[in-house]
């Protein structure tokens, strides 16, 4: 299925999610290729922390995160990024979206090397952060414009709720009979004349039962906590 969507005559390019641990010549080939939008650092929430070993009693196999690992690397990452304690605008967010385990290649070892990535909405910008867990440092820290990353939980609620407070969807959520599941996916503009460049903006899919509504589109730009309709 073709990526690229057309929304008044620009082409944006979406990301369809998908979950895949990295390699380290698989996060170099990201760095200086995403001119061309070839993103390896995938745009996958946080899937690396599953519980469910443990839950059934089974040993976490080595290629996942314990959320106690997650919640570790992300203060290491946070530790001098000075978020904002109140928000006053969009643009002061500054939201963690992922989380990847790097592979140990080498035998015997217990390396356990994560990139953490936050979205800033300022500047449109991904911060990469390398942690080491074994040590508690950070090893590198890599800043991106442009640079594709999945959804913050938080960001799909604030989506969703934008659209149902629009009074032009109002119709379409409140229909008699009709329960919808929504959910969403990020979008970038990609076209430098493009109004939406630089900004937040979600696709939200309308789902009846195993069906989606092909009408209205809703695109939700949380840079400017607008909505788009497109009938």
């Amino acid at each position: 299925m073709n990526n690229n969507m057309e929304y008044n005559n620009a082409w944006i390019w979406e990301a369809k999610p998908h979950v895949r641990t990295l390699s380290r010549k698989g996060i170099m080939i990201a760095r200086f290729t995403r001119r061309y939008m070839l993103v390896l650092l995938a745009l996958a929430p946080v899937a690396c922390g599953s519980t469910q070993g443990n839950e059934q009693g089974h040993a976490r196999p080595p290629y996942e995160l314990s959320p106690e690992e997650i919640r570790l690397a992300r203060a290491i990452a946070e530790r001098d990024m000075h978020l904002p304690e109140h928000i006053h605008s969009p643009l002061e967010r500054i939201v963690f979206t992922k989380i990847d385990l790097l592979p140990d290649y080498r035998a015997g070892t217990s390396m356990r090397q994560v990139i953490v990535q936050h979205y800033r909405y300022r500047n449109d910008d991904v911060v990469l952060t390398t942690v080491d867990l074994n040590r508690l440092e950070v090893l590198s820290m890599e800043t991106i414009p442009h640079f594709p990353t999945a959804l913050a939980p938080e960001e799909m609620q604030r989506a969703e709720r934008l659209a149902r407070a629009d009074s032009r969807l109002k119709s379409v959520f409140e229909m008699p009979g009709r329960t919808l599941v929504v959910e969403g996916r990020p979008i970038q503009a990609t076209n430098s004349q493009e109004p939406l460049l630089g900004h937040r903006v979600v696709h939200l899919l309308l789902r009846q039962g195993n069906d989606y509504l092909s009408r209205p589109r809703v695109l939700v730009d949380l840079t400017t906590e607008t909505v788009l309709l497109e009938e």
